[in-house]
Parts: C-alpha cells; sequence; structure tokens
C-alpha cells in the first residue's frame, strides 16, 4: 500500500453527533480491516457543537487505535465560524490524495467505501468524481434540458459524496460569503477539470429529513429563499469571468 493516504473524508459538524454515530459505523464496518490501512482519513470539523460530538468522534478515534485501519482526526473551532467558515477550513485540514465531502446528516450504504477504494486507489485523475445520492442518481442530458452546469449547481447544493484531488482543492481560495461555498467550490474544479459520475449501486441517503419550515430555521440559518440567491451569486460569478 502506497503510505500516503488516499482519501480524505472530511465532514463539517455542528450538533450532529446522532447521524454521526451513523456514518462511523458504516466506515467501521466496511474499512476497518488490513485492507483499507494506510487508504482512509476521517477528518471532523466541528463547528462549537454544543452536544456529545466531541465524545462521539473520541470514542470512535479510540477505537481506531485497535487495529490502526482507520485514522480519525478531530478539530473543534475556537468559535462558531457558520457554515461558510466551517467548510473552507476542510482541504487545509485534508492530507490524502483525494478529498470526499459528507454532511454528518448523510450516510452511505453498505459497500459504499468499497466502491471508492477500487476506483481511486493508487490512481491519479483531475476529473472531479460525483456520488449518487437519493435524489440524484446521475446527469441527464435531456432531462428538460438541463444542462452539464446547472447539473453541476443542483447536484452540488448537498454538500455530500462530491470526490476532488486535495491539492486541487486547496488552491481556491477567492470564496464569495454565501450558504453554499461548495458548490461554488465544486463549480470552478468542474469548469477546470470537468466530471464523471460514479457508477455505483450504494446511494448515500440523508437521516435527517426536513420539510420546509424546518429547513429555515436549520443549522444552515437559510433564508426565507432558501439561499436560492447565493446559487445565482455564484453562477454569475463565473458567467462573469467568460
Amino acid at each position: 500500500m502506497n503510505s500516503i493516504i488516499q482519501l480524505s473524508v472530511a465532514l463539517p459538524v455542528y450538533n450532529g453527533a446522532k447521524n454521526l454515530k451513523k456514518h462511523f459505523n458504516r466506515i467501521f464496518k466496511e474499512c476497518d480491516r488490513k485492507k483499507f490501512k494506510g487508504f482512509i482519513e476521517i477528518i471532523i470539523s466541528d463547528n462549537c457543537s454544543t452536544d456529545n460530538t466531541r465524545e462521539i468522534t473520541y470514542f470512535y478515534k479510540k477505537k481506531s487505535l485497535k487495529k490502526k485501519n482507520l485514522c480519525i482526526k478531530y478539530y473543534s473551532n475556537k468559535k462558531n465560524l457558520g457554515y461558510f467558515g466551517n467548510f473552507i477550513r476542510l482541504p487545509k485540514l485534508a492530507t490524502g490524495k483525494y478529498i470526499l465531502f459528507f454532511s454528518d446528516d448523510d450516510v452511505p450504504e453498505k459497500g459504499f467505501y468499497s466502491k471508492i477504494y477500487s476506483k481511486i486507489n493508487n490512481k491519479n485523475d483531475n476529473t472531479m468524481l460525483i456520488a449518487p445520492i437519493k435524489n440524484s442518481k446521475g446527469y441527464h442530458k435531456t432531462f428538460f434540458g438541463i444542462n452539464k452546469v446547472s447539473y453541476i449547481v443542483n447536484r452540488g447544493s448537498p454538500l455530500s459524496g462530491v470526490l476532488l484531488l486535495t491539492k486541487k482543492a486547496k488552491k481556491y481560495k477567492t470564496y464569495l460569503k454565501t450558504l453554499y461555498p461548495h458548490t461554488e467550490l465544486y463549480l470552478d474544479y468542474f469548469l477546470k477539470f470537468n466530471s464523471n459520475d460514479l457508477k455505483i449501486r450504494p446511494i448515500i441517503v440523508n437521516v435527517n429529513k426536513q420539510n420546509l419550515s424546518e429547513k429555515l430555521g436549520d443549522r444552515m440559518s437559510r433564508k426565507q429563499d432558501l439561499a436560492l440567491l447565493d446559487k445565482v451569486k455564484i453562477i454569475d460569478k463565473f458567467y462573469l469571468k467568460k
């Protein structure tokens, strides 16, 4: 096995202990074995959670030391940076060749990490890879005439399941102050290096279903327009570059 970590699974967390536990369970069930030794690190950037996020993380961190197949890194912000500040910190913390972003309330189905392993282990590809998520399993060219940029913006709104080369992700620093810095990063990366959907069967499922009123008052602090205007700002930024 290459001594360089191949995959950084990066999660910005705020009061997500309950769902984070489910994510850790998935990773341990699939990846806590010799085959994955030196392959994966899990990065938790905790945005001043008031629940037991720290305790949950350290429980699994201690567990990971028994076999040493997994590496868990926990970082606690000194103050709440908001989602924007917490997200843009993640690429700086990652040491893997690839970085895979996840929300703490999104959990992949059984077999997900084994498929990711087979797709990227000891490979070197600039192309952005997009894993299937429950409500978006791939780009369909003829679907209401949607184009690839629209697909990236909409599929990129859920943080989870997008995989980039870490060294390329680290270089992007000109973020607009929006609730969708990850969408901005994904769109910039796509325009430079293109994207491919990962043709795998296990999908990513959100375990924290919300109705509209709950979304308006959730951890993301969405506005009445559900931050739609933030997406427009991002699209305008890249449109004006042309």
